[in-house]
């Protein structure tokens, strides 16, 4: 067989190869990860071995120049479809390297602190490990103290709330009820005693209907312990994971690089040195803007009078790190702690309502501020990328992930934006010595 009968056939079957495989990506995203037959059972078709097997057969094919883009693409699609179908399990790795590259992030930060007037501060690594462990105590510590001032501000909410209904509401609604009786009275209609028999008669209905109410409600909570104990034992192999990816993570990241021929293992080395700088420059333009935003509500939370404002403040400026609902969530916990006031006889009503729309104004103020001045400001200069990127890479991994696609779409992009512009200066490279090698040999 000629060499170019040979080439043909490997065309021939790469393409083949590659039609399969768009075929069944089609198939699987049609109809998702999760997907079950009529019986309940899982279908064989969208059993992981079957993306592996064709992962495989695609590697093998990739040289083919005729296919090697349209292979690389599949190969990609199929490697997101098992991450999302196996994300529940990969969840404790992904969490623990995360935490242990977090921690890495810090130390080396730790080592090098900036100064005014561009001094910095050189540590030594020990000494930067120990700075970060005062770091971690002194957090945990503050959490002890505050967790327990916390639950004991939750039930004397609920004993707020208990003798709101019962000295203020209940009398009110009587009272009420009365004066709509003496109205009824002397205009000489009976649509009080009508309104009260329809109570009657529908008691039996309004009674299964708060039952039913009370059953959702108690499935809701059973369903709800079931994620709490999911996480839970989601955290604590997450935390395993983290104690090992420490003390080991360069040895992994080495080892990952070594699964690659040794010709292009520069090129990998390189694409993750890339990924480290912009990683590194994202999370401390984010930790800036996380010290701002906490500085800044902690402030306003204090003017407006929130208990345990400056907790709050630092929750605040947390939960706006998370795309699109970060502010909403630290403006719920801020809420919830103004409530937390009230209920302790800290202030009456109509300082509530007062406070209320102040701390209103102050979270819709802050978010503004964030969104137009600090953000564009620091984040731009940490890394470059397109706000409408950012906002498109968010609502689909919001689509695709869910919570977990809304946390992760900024570092997801990061590394994707990492990779292009390694590719790209690998292909000027290459340009540059072709062009070279042809000026030697015209010379």
């Amino acid at each position: 067989m000629s060499n170019t009968e040979s080439t043909n056939r490997s065309v021939a079957i790469a393409i083949v190869a590659v039609a399969i495989a768009f075929t069944w990506l089609g198939y699987a995203y049609l109809k998702g990860p999760d997907y079950k037959g009529s019986d309940g059972q899982s279908i064989l078709l969208l059993h992981t071995i079957i993306p592996i097997a064709l992962i495989i057969l695609l590697f093998k094919l990739r040289h083919i120049p005729q296919v090697n883009i349209p292979v690389y693409v599949a190969m990609a699609l199929i490697v997101i479809w098992i991450f999302v179908k196996l994300l529940n399990i990969l969840m404790p790795f992904i969490l623990g390297f995360a935490l242990a590259y977090m921690f890495r992030f810090v130390l080396d930060a730790l080592m090098e602190i900036p100064l005014p007037g561009g001094k910095r501060i050189q540590l030594q690594r020990r000494w930067a490990r120990l700075i970060l462990v005062i770091i971690t105590i002194l957090a945990l510590g503050g959490l002890a103290i505050y967790i327990p001032q916390v639950i004991d501000q939750s039930q004397q909410m609920g004993k707020g709330i208990a003798e709101f209904y019962n000295e203020t509401l209940v009398p009110q609604t009587q009272l009420l009820v009365k004066k709509l009786q003496a109205l009824d009275e002397r205009m000489g209609t009976d649509v009080i005693e009508k309104a009260t028999l329809y109570v009657q008669q529908k008691w039996a209905e309004i009674t299964a209907t708060a039952t039913s109410l009370l059953g959702k409600i108690l499935s809701f909570l059973g369903s709800t312990m079931g994620t709490v104990a999911g996480a839970a034992a989601t955290g604590f192999l997450a935390l395993i994971v983290f104690i090992y990816a420490v003390k080991s993570f360069d040895s992994y990241m080495m080892g990952f690089c070594n699964l690659f021929p040794e010709d292009k293992r520069a090129a990998v080395i390189r694409y993750a040195s890339e990924i480290d700088n912009n990683m590194k420059s994202f999370l401390r333009g984010q930790f800036t803007v996380i010290v701002i935003i906490s500085a800044i509500s902690t402030l306003a939370y204090g003017i407006i009078g929130v208990p345990f404002f400056l907790f709050i403040g630092i929750i605040a400026g947390i939960c706006n790190a998370i795309p699109t609902v970060g502010p909403a969530i630290g403006g719920i916990f801020a809420f919830i702690a103004l409530l937390a006031g009230y209920a302790s006889d800290q202030y009456a009503a109509k300082w509530l309502l007062v406070r209320g729309l102040a701390l209103l104004g102050v979270i819709f103020g802050i978010q503004a501020m964030d969104n137009s001045m600090i953000s564009p400001r620091i984040m731009s200069k940490a890394v470059d990328v397109d706000p409408l990127l950012i906002m498109l890479g968010i609502f689909v991994g919001t689509v695709i992930f869910g919570f977990w696609g809304v946390l992760l779409a900024i570092p997801s992009i990061v590394i994707i934006k990492s990779c292009i512009e390694v590719s790209h200066e690998l292909r000027q490279e290459e340009q540059m010595e072709k062009y070279a090698e042809e000026v030697v040999e015209h010379e």
